[in-house]
């Protein structure tokens, strides 16, 4: 489960462009807002060090990695990678 996680998560890396070394500091807790580019979207569990959040107006689920400098990356198929402030 661990090995396919990190599979998934260094494909999408690669795809977006974002570097697969990002370890975060802390991870937000299970239903924390989360502010995105289409509103206010909320996280909704961890997979490793990646946290899975819901967004509005979109039937799948997003992945939020934190860049460790109070920003994090969020990645939602079928959108451009987003940089956002990290929830706490």
């Amino acid at each position: 489960m661990i090995r396919t996680s990190l599979a998934v998560m260094t494909a999408l890396a690669v795809m977006t462009g974002v570097a697969v070394a990002q370890i975060p500091s802390t991870s937000p807790s299970v239903g924390s807002s989360v502010t995105t580019s289409r509103g206010t979207g909320v996280v909704t569990g961890h997979v490793g060090s990646t946290t899975t959040t819901t967004i509005p107006g979109s039937p799948s689920q997003g992945l939020l990695m934190n860049n460790g400098n109070g920003t994090s990356m969020m990645t939602v198929p079928g959108q451009p990678p987003q940089a956002i402030a990290t929830p706490k």
